[in-house]
């Protein structure tokens, strides 16, 4: 499901807070760690604020395992992998091309498709 306009405002402002970047680098194609400077941690961080503004919490570090996302020697993920992204998440911005590392994955869309997926398996009022 989608995010509402509204929601993604909050999500791209919380990312912004997190990463004490411009609201206006916050872009569907930027790349929470490559672009935008984020850690590890930033996600954590980012998970608990969005906890708190929409009260749900996801769990980025899981999609790995719950695509059964699997990368080569190098750490690229593998074209089943990348294929297995691009159907559980139609719509997302383009990813890039050639290989894709996990925090590759981790543009803005990718995030904002993950805490949409969140949303829709939640129950109750949504902000």
């Amino acid at each position: 499901m989608p995010l509402t306009s509204h929601q993604l405002e909050i999500v791209r402002q919380e990312i912004a807070e997190c990463l004490g970047v411009e609201l206006d680098e916050v872009t569907p194609a930027a790349n929470f760690f490559e672009d935008l400077g984020g850690e590890s941690i930033d996600l954590l961080d980012l998970s608990f604020r969005i906890e708190k503004t929409l009260g749900i919490r996801p769990d980025f570090s899981s999609v790995r395992d719950q695509l059964n996302l699997a990368a080569d020697e190098s750490g690229s993920l593998t074209p089943e992998s990348v294929e297995r992204i691009r159907s559980a998440f139609p719509g997302i911005t383009p990813l890039p091309a050639g290989p894709i590392t996990a925090k590759g994955l981790f543009t803005i869309s990718v995030i904002e498709a993950l805490i949409g997926r969140v949303v829709a398996d939640q129950t109750g009022p949504l902000v």
